[in-house]
């Protein structure tokens, strides 16, 4: 069995830093509040690690490996 990402790791990467940039950028454009801002930091985080952790778990039974 042949393994796939489904989403590569640099696009991964690249997820991660438009997240990380683009909430303080709304929030100082008054887009959201400084207030929530910092839940929409850990929302999006909390999504691709879940996300990522969730696809990429090992589903093969020793069997499969062999």
């Amino acid at each position: 069995m042949e393994y796939k990402e489904i989403i590569p790791a640099h696009i991964r990467t690249w997820l991660y830093g438009i997240i990380t940039a683009a909430i303080p950028l709304l929030s100082a454009y008054g887009i959201i509040s400084e207030q929530v801002a910092p839940l929409w930091v850990a929302l999006g985080a909390a999504l691709l690690g879940t996300t990522t952790a969730f696809a990429y778990r090992p589903t093969r039974t020793p069997k499969e490996v062999e």
